[in-house]
């Protein structure tokens, strides 16, 4: 009767695992704190897309912004590098990717 409820709970140990190591999405409430913490971060930066999914115990989050044209590729990296260290502060995150930044001409 033991060794059955050890294996029901390695199982269940197991199944959650396994769906976090496929890229699960992250949880509602993370993408809703990321997405408060990119969108007041600073006022020449705009969100274009997010994605947050696992992979093992943490979660990746991928970020699209935009900035105007006129931004200086410094500027540009100093927010983008400020927000990325806020985001990875969050203790459920594991890393930041920028995808491509992208620009808005006027």
């Amino acid at each position: 009767m033991i060794a059955v409820a050890v294996i029901a709970g390695w199982g269940a140990i197991t199944l959650e695992h396994v769906t976090k190591l496929v890229g699960r999405h992250a949880p509602e409430d993370l993408v809703r704190r990321i997405e408060a913490v990119t969108d007041a971060h600073h006022p020449l930066l705009k969100r274009d897309a997010l994605r947050c999914y696992h992979a093992g115990e943490g979660v990746v989050v991928e970020l699209e912004v935009v900035m105007p044209s006129e931004t200086t590729v410094r500027q540009s990296h100093d927010i983008c590098l400020s927000l990325q260290d806020a985001v990875e502060a969050m203790h459920e995150v594991r890393v930041v990717l920028f995808l491509p930044l992208l620009y808005l001409s006027v």
